[in-house]
């Protein structure tokens, strides 16, 4: 490979010799002219089926979204009255029972880590703060009881 010609062993391009005829110029611009509105007509017709899958997924959402607030809307009217029941006669009592177990925990102990494990799901109806439970001292074992550090 010689360093001083880039193309290495490629054979150099030659410019052709001589002009081409006027009938083959006339033919080349008239593929090309073909070429071109057949080109045309591809992008458009792309182009409309775009359009028209746009709408169709359009109108999909649309009757979708509107499908789902005609549930929301039933359910919502389903709902409303057991809602209002609850917050009536059941809350009332489910407060006074998680009341009930707190007073019962403090006096017990051994009742408080399985109140503390349903906290999470009772938390909007106890009455104080969370307790935290006493974590006992973790003792190494038997043998290696250390003064202090080195």
């Amino acid at each position: 490979m010689n360093p001083s010609d880039p193309q290495g062993e490629l054979l150099p391009v030659t410019p052709p010799e001589g002009e081409p005829s006027a009938d083959a110029a006339a033919e080349e611009a008239e593929y090309l002219s073909d070429e071109l509105h057949r080109t045309r007509a591809l992008l458009q017709m792309t182009l409309v089926a775009l359009l028209v899958l746009t709408a169709g997924i359009g109108l999909f959402l649309f009757k979708s979204k509107r499908m789902a607030r005609d549930q929301a809307n039933e359910l919502r009217l389903r709902v409303a009255p057991i809602h209002t029941e609850f917050r009536q006669s059941k809350e009332p009592a489910v407060r006074r029972f998680v009341a009930a177990l707190q007073q019962f925990a403090e006096t017990n102990r051994n009742f408080q880590p399985v109140l503390e494990r349903y906290r999470p799901y009772l938390s909007g109806y106890f009455t104080g703060p969370a307790r935290p439970t006493p974590v006992p001292p973790i003792l190494p074992p038997a043998g290696e009881i250390t003064t202090g550090p080195k």
